[in-house]
This record gives C-alpha cells, sequence and structure tokens, in this order.
C-alpha cells in the first residue's frame, strides 16, 4: 500500500500517514497545535523568569544564563524564542502598550472636557500602574541610557494617542505640544522613581498627586488659536 509523506509546516517535522486515511490527517493539526503551545508556553516561561531577574537585579546586570536558569530551560531554548534579553523587554512592552496606551486615550477625552478632580483622579490612576509595572519602567530607564535606540515606555508616543487634545493646538504648534507630552512624561516617571522607588524624595502621595495634576494642567493648556487648528 502507498504511503504519503505528511510534513508538519510549522517545525519541519516528518510523519507519515496511510493515503486517505482521515484519522491520520487529523492528527497531525492536532499534535501541531500541542508544541506550539508547549512552544508559547517556554517563551511566556522565559518572559517572566526575565522580569524576575529584572525585578531582583535589573535590566543591565542581569544574564542571559541568569534567566535560563531562572525559567529552568536551557541555553539553546532561550536563543530559539529571543534574540538576546533586550529582545525580551520588547515583548514586554508589547505587551503593556495596549494598557499604557489607554490611560493616555481617558487623558485625552479629560483634557478636552474633564474637571480639576477628574484630572487628579487620573494621575492617581497614572502612578500606580506605573507602580504596579515598577520592574518594566526601570528597565525602560536604564534601557534609555544603555540602548539609546530603544524605545520602550515611549514618550514623544503617547501623544499619537490623545488626538483631541492635538486639535486643540495650531498644525504649526503641534510639534510643541507632543513635546510638552514627553517631557511630562519624563517628569512623571522621574517623580515616581525618586518618590517610590528610591526613596529620595520623601514626600506623601498626595502632595505628589496634587502637584503633578497642577504642573500637568498649566504645561498642557493649549494657547489661543492664532491659525486654523484642521
Amino acid at each position: 500500500m502507498s504511503r504519503d509523506t505528511v510534513f508538519s509546516a510549522s517545525l519541519g517535522d516528518v510523519t507519515t500517514a496511510k493515503a486517505g486515511d482521515p484519522e491520520s490527517a487529523a492528527r497531525t493539526p492536532a499534535r501541531s497545535s500541542v508544541r506550539e503551545e508547549h512552544r508559547r508556553l517556554t517563551r511566556r516561561r522565559v518572559m517572566n523568569a526575565a522580569m524576575e531577574c529584572f525585578g531582583r537585579k535589573g535590566y543591565g546586570t542581569t544574564t542571559v544564563e541568569e534567566i535560563v536558569a531562572a525559567a529552568g530551560v536551557a541555553r539553546g531554548t532561550f536563543y530559539l524564542h529571543f534574540e538576546n534579553k533586550l529582545e525580551v523587554v520588547r515583548a514586554l512592552t508589547l505587551e503593556l502598550e495596549p494598557g499604557l496606551g489607554s490611560i493616555y486615550e481617558e487623558l485625552d477625552e479629560l483634557l478636552v472636557k474633564g474637571s480639576y478632580d477628574d484630572v487628579r483622579a487620573w494621575m492617581a490612576r497614572a502612578l500606580a500602574w506605573f507602580d504596579t509595572h515598577r520592574t518594566m519602567i526601570l528597565a525602560w530607564q536604564e534601557l534609555g541610557i544603555i540602548e539609546p535606540t530603544f524605545v520602550g515606555m515611549p514618550p514623544f508616543l503617547s501623544a499619537d494617542h490623545m488626538p483631541r487634545y492635538l486639535a486643540q493646538w495650531s498644525v504649526s504648534q503641534r510639534e510643541r505640544a507632543r513635546l510638552r507630552v514627553a517631557l511630562l512624561v519624563h517628569q512623571m516617571t522621574r517623580g515616581f522613581l525618586l518618590a517610590h522607588v528610591r526613596q529620595q524624595l520623601p514626600v506623601d502621595d498626595e502632595v505628589l498627586v496634587d502637584t503633578l495634576t497642577d504642573l500637568w494642567i498649566s504645561a498642557l493648556k493649549p494657547p489661543e488659536p492664532t491659525e486654523p487648528t484642521g
């Protein structure tokens, strides 16, 4: 009886099945699905281990060897998923981008029709998000120094989530508006790190939120329009 060779496209595995055997053909996608799930779980394990190491030692001093040891995988397995530890940070950053983007989308709405109290509540939530993700905040800060080409927490891209706010600025002034948002994000990040991580800014949380809110509202106030804003 003739036999057909069935190739698994995902991994290049070769299995044999009887020609026209529907049960054998059905098993091949199932095996591929199991392998893909195993691959996904291994990748996840490496990413979680990297986060654990970054939180304990920081990005710069963490080695690939430490990550694979924490993940319980071989060094070769790491390189099947990531080119280097920077690529791990890129993957972790991609996971956080939707949540980070939604933060600035909310601010975009509040700056147009919200009150001072609304913006203050937003500031408190933004700092809470920073606290939840402090390991990545610190990794981004390190990468900003040792990997200048890496865009981790992209302050200049934050304004991309704020179209209604930008629309209040004239076309020629919108780059200034973007710069203001970027500098304020850096300021907020710095304030969070000094107060909550390095303990170098002994200030009550309420005072920190109030002060940052005042600074943001003042700095983000658009100028009186002198030319079309369309």
